[in-house]
Formats: C-alpha cells, sequence, structure tokens
C-alpha cells in the first residue's frame, strides 16, 4: 500500500525556527503523535523498520534513525527540482532494518556542526555498517552552541561502552546526539537521541540526561514496555543505568547521590498514593512521573540489593537478551529475573509495584548491660491504604569506639524486633545503613526513655 498525502501538521513534526531563528524540522512523537504527519499503528506494542528521503536546503545538514544510504550533492543531476530558501535542495535517505516504536522515529533538519566524539561497543554492535564492528558516536549541535554544548557529551561513548558491558550489545547503527526543538529535556528516539535546544544553548551541564537517554537504547527503545503503564520499564530502568553509569565512572559517592535524589524527588511527589502500574490513568503524559522515574529505579535498586550484583547484573543480561528488539510486560521481566535467581519475587513486585506506597519506619531501641545487647523495634507506621512491606534489610549499631555492628533482619508486620550485640551503650541505631531500602524514617533513632 502506498499512500500520498502533503501538507504542515498539527502536532508530531515540528516545522519552525531554532532558538537562534534558522529554519528547522525536527520529530517529537511522544507518545502517539507520530499519527499526525506518518501513517502508523501509533502504540509502543507495535514495532516496525522505517526509511526516510527527505528533500532539504543544500545547507542544512539531516539526520535520522539508523544509516545514511545517500545524500546527493546540491546541483547535481540527482538533486531534487526546485530551490530551497538557502539554495538548491539535496535528497537525504536514512533507513533503519530493525523494527522500532513508532514514537521514536524521527528526523532533523537544520544547520548543523556534525562531530563524532569517538568510537564505541567495538565487537559489540552487530547492526553496525562499520567493518571494524564499531558504533559512530556523533554530536549534531548548532554551529553556534556546538563548543559549550559539546561539553555535556565528551563521555559519551564511554558510557556506550559501560552500558554494553552492563547490559549487551549496542542494539542500533550509530548512535547520534541532536540539539532539536523537542518539548522534553531528552528524547530517546532510536539511534537519534533529541536533546532540548534552549538546554544546550545556554551551556549547562546535562550529561545526567545524556547518560539517561542513552540506557533508553537498551530499555524503552530496544526492549519496549508493550503498554503504557508499564513505562517504569523505560523510564525506571533509563533513571536507574543513568545513575549506575555515574557508581561506575566516578565512584559509589556519585551514585548514591543521584539516588538520594530521586528519593526526594518520590517522596515529596503527589503520585506516592499511586501504585507504579497505574491503569486507572488515561492522561499518558501524566505517567510521566516520579513512580515511573524515580521510584522505578529505586524497585531495581532495591532489586539488586535483594539478589546480590552477580544475579541482579545476570537477570538484566538475559532479560536484555530475550527480549531485544522485542515488547514486554512488568510479568517478562519478574519472570526472569526468578529465573535467573532461583528465588520466587511475586511478594516484591506486588508490593513495590502493583500496590502504593513505602514503608515509613519508626526506630526505638534499648540497651541491656548485663546482656551486652542492643533491643530495636522497628515499626511501620504508613498509611493503612498502603501495604504492610516484606523489607529485607540491615540494622546498624554505632558504638562509642567508632565501630558498628549489623544484623541482618527482613520486616514483615507491623512491628518487628530484633536484637543485636553491643558490648558497650550505643551512640545510635541505624536503619538499613547502606541504603539499599525505599523508606521514610529518621537516619538515626535514639533510644527510649
Amino acid at each position: 500500500m502506498e499512500v500520498a498525502y502533503r501538507g504542515v501538521p498539527d502536532d508530531g513534526l515540528i516545522v519552525g525556527t531554532t532558538v537562534h531563528g534558522r529554519p528547522s524540522v525536527f520529530a517529537d512523537n511522544w507518545p502517539n503523535r507520530a499519527r499526525f504527519w506518518f501513517p502508523s499503528v501509533d502504540h509502543p506494542s507495535d514495532k516496525a523498520s522505517v526509511a526516510f528521503t527527505i528533500h532539504a536546503p543544500s545547507s542544512w545538514q539531516v539526520v535520522a534513525n539508523g544509516v545514511r544510504e545517500h545524500a546527493t550533492e546540491a546541483g547535481s543531476a540527482e538533486a531534487p527540482p526546485g530551490r530551497g530558501p538557502d539554495g538548491d535542495l539535496r535528497t537525504w535517505r536514512w533507513r533503519t532494518r530493525i523494527p522500532i516504536p513508532t514514537y521514536t522515529m524521527v528526523v532533523g533538519a537544520t544547520e548543523f556542526a556534525v562531530r563524532s566524539v569517538g568510537l564505541a561497543a567495538c565487537g559489540q554492535a552487530p547492526e553496525s555498517p562499520r567493518s571494524d564492528g564499531c558504533v559512530d558516536v556523533t554530536t549534531w549541535l548548532y554551529p553556534s552552541d556546538s563548543v559549550r554544548a559539546g561539553r555535556s557529551f565528551r563521555r559519551a561513548a564511554e558510557m556506550v561502552d559501560v552500558f554494553t558491558g552492563m547490559i549487551g550489545p549496542f542494539p542500533y547503527e550509530k548512535l547520534a546526539h541532536v540539539q532539536s526543538a523537542t518539548r522534553f529535556g531528552g528524547m530517546e528516539n532510536v539511534s537519534a537521541i533529541f536533546y532540548s535546544e534552549s538546554a544546550l544553548a545556554s551551556g549547562g551541564d546535562i550529561e545526567g540526561t545524556v547518560a539517561h537517554e542513552m540506557a533508553h537504547q537498551w530499555f524503552g527503545d530496544a526492549v519496549t514496555e508493550a503498554d503504557w503503564h508499564h513505562l517504569w520499564l523505560s523510564e525506571g530502568f533509563a533513571t536507574y543505568f543513568g545513575a549506575l553509569f555515574f557508581e561506575r565512572a566516578d565512584g559509589p559517592r556519585a551514585f548514591r547521590a543521584r539516588m538520594e535524589e530521586s528519593r526526594l524527588r518520590y517522596q515529596t511527589s503527589d503520585v506516592t498514593d499511586r501504585p507504579v502500574v497505574d491503569p486507572d490513568e488515561d492522561d499518558l503524559f501524566q505517567l510521566l512521573n516520579a513512580n515511573n522515574y524515580q521510584k522505578g529505579a529505586w524497585v531495581l535498586h532495591m532489586l539488586r540489593g535483594i539478589l546480590g550484583d552477580e544475579a541482579f547484573f545476570g537477570g538484566i543480561r538475559e532479560y536484555y537478551r530475550r527480549h531485544v528488539h522485542g515488547t514486554v510486560l512488568t510479568e517478562d521481566f519478574r519472570r526472569v529475573m526468578e529465573e535467573v535467581s532461583k528465588q520466587e519475587l511475586g511478594w516484591f513486585f506486588d508490593q513495590w509495584i502493583f500496590r502504593p506506597g513505602h514503608p515509613v519506619i519508626s526506630t526505638e531501641w534499648s540497651w541491656n548491660a548485663a546482656r551486652e545487647e542492643a533491643r530495636v523495634v522497628l515499626r511501620q507506621t504508613q498509611p493503612e491504604a498502603w501495604p504492610v512491606f516484606r523489607v529485607p534489610a540491615e540494622v546498624g549499631v554505632l558504638l562509642p569506639d567508632g565501630t558498628e555492628r549489623r544484623q541482618a533482619v527482613v520486616l514483615d508486620g507491623r512491628s518487628t524486633e530484633v536484637r543485636i550485640p553491643a558490648p558497650s551503650r550505643p551512640e545510635a541505631v541505624v536503619f538499613d545503613p547502606d541504603r539499599w531500602v525505599l523508606h521514610r524514617a529518621p537516619r538515626r533513632s535514639t533510644p527510649e526513655p
């Protein structure tokens, strides 16, 4: 079937000018705005290959999904008839044969300064057309912004290598980072990530956004939620793996700072009374919330804490291997993690994904000098509408000589008691000293009067 049409779309394809007043055209499809400019089954459960043929002024550069198959020279016999605002037209052809979601099918066209950041994922990029099997990582920035905006992408090739090592082979042919007119801070379009033009023009550091959007190439793009209400499989994963890049590259302190920021954003949001998978929400833009991003990231962090790094990352790699270029629901992820870890995890996903809230934990303790032990009582005091959580955790006793004694505990009721050896009166008792649990509580408790 061939469908012919023309005109200026109401949405999805932004025909306008850049922040610098230069003519531009950018696609911006999320969540279901691709339908405004090309016929499609505009839902994440359906993927397709795509090819674009674009006629643009000769002074412009054009980027799209996949690989560039062809670009005519201005004035050549192959050039299309007619003239653009700056002279002759050129024809660009881009194609990906890999099935991708419609919301990630894009073109971007304006005056760009195109630069290579470096090669990455060499030997781990099966779709790369390069003879060396590497991914070419590039930036497509407005010429007047290219120097200051380029600083945010200085580690972009390194990010590809880190994620390839953690998750699996890079799924696409190339990776372009594009300054654009997207309404979002970043948009994870397959192999052509779009970033806010104003954020890059201001010269601000958006490296955290870059890491987040790059993680989407694996989660959200290659492995896509089959239903919008399971958006955490995209946004929660990108938030967590974006933070994991900084753990690998900059150390645990940088990672903890990002996770603490996620915790605060979730706990101060207006969605704590709703589950992560929220089928009652009809407005898809309302799904761009702290449940799907920040709480979703914490769900993965807690799962890692319960399973340990070997089983957790082994499960992540198997989940990606099994579902790359396909679509998934939360149950698919749970099933893989259970198979790899050999643990039953229904309770975990039920309380953290399908039910609202988080534990609110109060801690009381007393010290028995004769027994040389601290008696600690942990109480879950969250609202009745939230579940009583099952929480594997640790409790730490801080002693006057600077040492710490720890005890593993599983909270599985409103009140849980644990006794910890303590040869001297503790300075404090700390629940979850390594911050593996999403909860609200004072970091240090005081003794019973």
